[in-house]
C-alpha cells in the first residue's frame, strides 16, 4: 500500500514540474497563458480597450487638440526639449562671446602665419647673410694666399739681393786686403797719403788689416799727422778692429 503512495506521489509531483516548466517557458517567450492548451484557463485573459484610439480622455480627437493649441512652434518644441535640458550643461558663453572668441582665435591665428611668414624671411636673409660672408672668406683666403707668396717673394728678393751685397762686399774687401802688399812696403808718409786720398776711412781700416802688425803702426802715425780731420785716426782703427774682428771669427 505504502509503495502504490510513493509511486502515486512521484508521478503528481513529475507532472507539476513538467507543467511549470512550460508555464514558464511560454511566459519567458512572450505567449499569452490563457491560449494555452489544458492549462489555459487557470490564467485570465486580458481587458480589451473599449475607448476609441483617435480620442483622448476627454473624448477630443488629435486634430481637435492641434487646432486648439495656442503655442506657437518654438514654444512647442521648447517644451518637448526642456526634458532633455536636465541632461544638458549650461554653455558658458553666449553667441556674441563666442563671436568674439572666434574673431581673437583667428586673429591670433593671422599673428602666428606672420610671425612664421617674419622668421621665414628672417631664415633666408640669414641664409644670404652666410653666404655672403663665406664668398668673403674665400676672397680673404685668396688675397692671404696672394701675400704670403707675394711676401715669399720679396724675401726671395732680399735675401737675393743681400746675398749678392754680402758677395760684392766680400769681392771687395778681398780687393782692399790685395792692395795691402803694394801700400806695405811704401813710405808711411807718402802711403798715408796716398790712401787719404783714394779711399773712406772704412776702406783704410780693411786695407791695413791685411798687413802686419810691424807696417801698421807707422801708418796710422802718419795718418794722424797728416790728417786734416780730427776723427779720421778714430775712424780708421775702429774700421780696423773691426775687420780683425770679422778675421778672428
Amino acid at each position: 500500500m505504502n509503495r502504490i503512495i510513493l509511486i502515486f506521489a512521484a508521478v503528481t509531483a513529475a507532472t507539476l514540474l513538467l507543467v511549470g516548466t512550460f508555464v514558464t517557458a511560454a511566459g519567458m517567450l512572450g505567449a499569452d497563458l490563457h491560449e494555452l492548451p489544458l492549462v489555459g484557463g487557470l490564467f485570465p485573459a486580458p481587458v480589451e480597450a473599449s475607448l476609441d484610439p483617435e480620442l483622448n480622455e476627454l473624448n477630443t480627437s488629435v486634430e481637435e487638440q492641434v487646432e486648439s493649441d495656442l503655442r506657437s512652434p518654438g514654444q512647442v518644441i521648447d517644451n518637448s526639449a526642456s526634458p532633455l535640458h536636465a541632461f544638458l550643461l549650461p554653455s558658458p558663453w553666449n553667441s556674441d562671446q563666442l563671436e568674439d572668441l572666434e574673431t581673437q582665435l583667428r586673429n591670433r591665428l593671422n599673428a602666428l602665419t606672420e610671425a612664421e611668414k617674419d622668421l621665414e624671411r628672417r631664415k633666408a636673409d640669414l641664409e644670404e647673410s652666410q653666404r655672403h660672408l663665406n664668398e668673403l672668406q674665400v676672397e680673404l683666403e685668396s688675397i692671404r694666399s696672394g701675400l704670403i707668396a707675394e711676401r715669399d717673394e720679396t724675401t726671395a728678393l732680399e735675401d737675393e739681393v743681400r746675398l749678392k751685397a754680402e758677395a760684392e762686399a766680400d769681392k771687395r774687401v778681398s780687393s782692399l786686403k790685395q792692395m795691402a802688399t803694394i801700400f806695405a812696403d811704401g813710405d808711411p808718409d807718402e802711403t798715408a797719403t796716398m790712401m787719404m786720398g783714394i779711399y773712406t776711412p772704412a776702406d783704410i781700416g780693411v786695407i791695413l788689416s791685411g798687413m802686419s802688425p810691424e807696417k801698421v803702426q807707422p801708418l796710422m802715425q802718419s795718418i794722424n799727422t797728416i790728417g786734416a780731420d780730427p776723427d779720421l785716426l778714430a775712424k780708421v782703427a775702429a774700421a780696423y778692429q773691426a775687420e780683425l774682428a770679422k778675421q778672428a771669427e
